[in-house]
């Protein structure tokens, strides 16, 4: 009886089996698989080969295409049964033979078709450059994203809120901006937060930043390096006798010159020695440890930090040749060269001193964002919050972990991930549970009420937040307008996960950014191009109250605002 049955379902099986390979090799035919980043200039040759090339690269790594097909239809292999012949019609590409007044008209062609096929893509996240004929000798690149023919909210622009928002603030008010690198001011990547005390109630706490780079304040980068070790100088670097015993200094040939030379030099190098071993030094070095343990900013921390720096800047500048301007002729520049390659190598590679100056100049930087937001958070004398993510469009996920983290109290499920697992349309992941954790030091000791301000231009980062801070309760609430839309991950290694693209196709004809995973709520909801439905709804600003609030801040009337800090009062 077994057997028999094992015979029939093996020989359905090899059926089915058959008919599956079959049609594989249909489609494979059809739509000849090939990993996006082999395509190259030769596979495009022509309208017809760029939508290929699209469409496919679309097909095997886009990870939405089931949600995709359950909210409007949307049937990808109905798409390249429709626009293929489409593109396959346009007969120029920019040729040198090619009619200048059709190239245009394909071009326009091309244009809509690409605008009609993308514009209903949800993934808010995903954009695609594709580079266009524009006449026979050029191109042109053209941006799709989906949605892009939706017409947005208006919105809260951080820059404008930065004009009025400080009237609603008290005396504590702190409105910073940084980089990367303590004391440099312009950078590409950058950080500007506006936060302080409400005066209506200065129970609230108010913090608003434009985008996801709050990292850049985490002081634990910057203290985390070796000129904590207090290793014993006489162990390591220049001895005076490397100074005297030099032949460099031996070929100064005029006896003056080469003395005030092997003066100057010792010198230097005994201020520099001794600032290694100084008291200030020494504070500063056992303070900061005391952070790394600790990650509270006390008064003598920054005190320390400052009298160091002060120490520091009164050394001679032992690595630029005016420093030896008095003394240096050619026969002792080969030592000075010596002598500033030997500095460099014993006070910045051995002693660290040049990760003392930046851990310094961070702490004294960052201070102010620690002393008035972190520190109390984490001490709990902020007894209410609100955190304004309008027009905020994201940015590093770290933040998570250096700030978000410090306002959860227990582990909870926030979301679901997903993921592609193969180059099938359909190769997904199972749903993976995404789950919150408190700060790795403590966060706040207990919830506090928390009102998130979101417009429609609060965007990934910022919407994860949402999801991952109402997860702790009803204690947090979202006040303002729906969310962008756009949750899904995005990676620069996309290849990791078998899904999205992140750079250029086809030797520079496309450049994707798609997201390599979809991302569910709690709830099992997609948001994706929906955005998150605020708990309580407030309309987006009009035309009017933008106008107001660029040109007459003093006088305008954020409406976000007053509820958010009604709300909370009466919590």
């Amino acid at each position: 009886m077994y057997l028999k049955l094992y015979k029939k379902t093996a020989f359905v099986l090899g059926v089915l089996l058959a008919i599956l390979i079959f049609n594989a090799c249909e489609l494979d035919d059809k739509y000849p698989i090939s990993a996006p980043e082999q395509y190259t200039k030769d596979d495009v040759k022509s309208y017809a080969d760029l939508f290929k090339v699209f469409w496919t690269v679309m097909d095997q790594r886009y990870s939405c295409f089931y949600e995709q097909k359950r909210k409007d239809g949307k049937d990808w292999d109905a798409i390249y049964n429709e626009y293929y012949p489409k593109f396959s019609a346009l007969k120029t590409f920019g040729r040198s033979t090619d009619d200048k007044n059709e190239i245009d008209t394909d071009k326009v062609k091309a244009i809509h078709y690409f605008v009609d096929i993308i514009n209903p893509i949800f993934d808010r996240h995903f954009f695609v450059k594709i580079k266009i004929p524009l006449n026979r000798y050029q191109y042109g690149i053209f941006r799709f994203q989906g949605g892009m023919k939706e017409q947005h909210a208006n919105s809260y622009m951080f820059s404008s809120k930065l004009g009025y928002i400080k009237k609603y603030l008290g005396n504590d008010t702190i409105c910073q901006k940084y980089t990367l690198i303590p004391g440099v001011k312009k950078s590409d990547l950058s950080i500007t937060y506006l936060m302080g005390s409400v005066k209506k109630n200065p129970d609230i706490y108010y913090l608003t930043y434009d985008s996801f780079s709050l990292y850049l304040s985490d002081l634990t980068k910057f203290l985390s390096s070796k000129f904590l070790n207090d290793s014993n100088p006489n162990e390591l670097g220049l001895r005076t006798r490397n100074i005297e015993n030099n032949p460099l200094l031996g070929r100064i040939t005029d006896l003056t010159v080469r003395e005030n030379v092997k003066e100057l030099t010792r010198a230097i190098q005994s201020k520099w020695e001794a600032f290694t071993i100084a008291p200030e030094l020494n504070v500063f070095r056992t303070l900061c440890r005391q952070f790394m343990a600790t990650e509270i900013v006390s008064d003598d921390l920054l005190e320390a930090a400052r009298s160091a720096l002060i120490k520091y800047d009164e050394l001679p500048v032992y690595y630029e040749e005016e420093t030896y301007a008095t003394v240096l002729t050619p026969e002792s520049k080969p030592y000075m060269d010596w002598f500033i390659s030997e500095m460099e190598q014993y006070i910045g590679n051995e002693r660290n001193m040049n990760d003392f100056e930046t851990a310094a100049m961070a702490v004294i930087e960052r201070a102010p964002f620690y002393q008035n937001l972190l520190n109390p958070l984490h001490k709990g004398t902020i007894k209410k919050l609100i955190l304004d993510l309008r027009s905020n469009g994201g940015g590093a996920v770290k933040d998570l972990q250096f700030f978000i983290e410090r306002l959860v109290t227990k582990s909870t499920i926030w979301s679901y991930e997903r993921t592609k697992e193969g180059n099938g349309r359909f190769d997904y992941t199972p749903w993976i549970p995404q789950k919150t954790k408190p700060h790795k030091l403590g966060g706040i000791p207990s919830n506090i009420p928390i009102a998130i301000l979101t417009d429609n231009y609060s965007a990934s980062m910022s919407e994860i937040t949402v999801l991952l801070l109402k997860s702790q309760g009803n204690h947090v609430v979202s006040i303002g307008d729906y969310t962008y839309g756009a949750t899904a991950g995005v990676t620069s290694n996309p290849a990791d996960f078998n899904g999205g693209v992140v750079g250029n196709i086809a030797d520079n004809w496309f450049y994707f950014y798609m997201p390599f995973s979809a991302v569910k709520d709690a709830n099992g909801e997609m948001i994706e191009g929906i955005g998150i439905k605020p708990d309580i709804y407030v309309a987006p600003p009009t035309d009017a109250e933008v106008t107001q609030m660029e040109n007459a801040p003093d006088t305008f009337v954020d409406r976000v605002m007053e509820v958010a800090v009604n709300h909370l009062s009466s919590k």
